[in-house]
């Protein structure tokens, strides 16, 4: 892994209004960009916004989405990797992947799509099934978004396939408990098994009106 900078960014997006959603990751970007970023990693379904009963009716197909186009267009502009979440369109079942899309300046588009489901996420979501690994000019790199961080198996299999960083996104809404408590102790565990973990980039404020995520805590 040579020398590099990354950038986590915690935002509020808002429910269903992807083009403001899209501008406030465009300044992120354009920022980190005046700064030699690298990669920049946003949040959990931060493009369309959490909500795990509207996920279907937000939720896109990666090859026509024209929200994907922009977010292209950010990292050729930029010079700079974006990871970024959404919901993705499953064509086999009426629920949605939750998925970290990987955009690399060249145009190249990846993605991750989570395997590990929290409980109350499963009636309405589809797991991923597999574990990926991504490469820049300068780093090897996995994703392991939210509830996949409580999996130490998930972090090796990762370190054992090359990864150098493991990226974190997540949007924790606190529903049980202190998430500040619960990532202070996992994620510096996880460092044990990978040289390089990333905090997470986090969602804060409310969603709904009454669904408070944690970078607000």
């Amino acid at each position: 892994m040579q020398n590099m900078r990354i950038a986590l960014v915690q935002m509020k997006s808002k429910l269903g209004q992807v083009e403001k959603n899209l501008a406030t990751m465009q300044r992120f970007v354009r920022e980190a960009a005046e700064k030699a970023v690298d990669i920049i990693c946003f949040p959990e379904m931060c493009v369309q916004g959490y909500d795990r009963e509207a996920a279907w009716e937000l939720a896109e197909d990666i090859a026509t989405s024209q929200f994907i186009a922009s977010l292209v267009q950010m990292a050729r502009e930029g010079n700079i990797t974006l990871i970024t979440g959404m919901a993705e369109r499953n064509h086999e079942e009426k629920k949605p992947f939750i998925t970290q899309v990987v955009v690399h300046p060249d145009s190249t588009v990846e993605k991750y799509r989570k395997t590990h489901l929290g409980k109350s996420e499963q009636p309405y979501f589809c797991a991923g099934d597999e574990f990926k690994v991504f490469s820049t000019p300068k780093a090897k790199f996995g994703i392991q978004i939210c509830w996949d961080m409580h999996f130490p198996e998930m972090t090796t299999i990762l370190s054992l396939k090359g990864c150098e960083i493991i990226f974190a996104p997540h949007a924790s809404p606190s529903i049980v408990g202190d998430r500040r408590d619960i990532w202070l102790k996992y994620l510096p565990a996880r460092l044990m098994i990978t040289p390089s973990l990333s905090g997470p980039a986090i969602w804060w404020g409310t969603m709904a009106g009454d669904i408070i995520f944690a970078g607000e805590l």
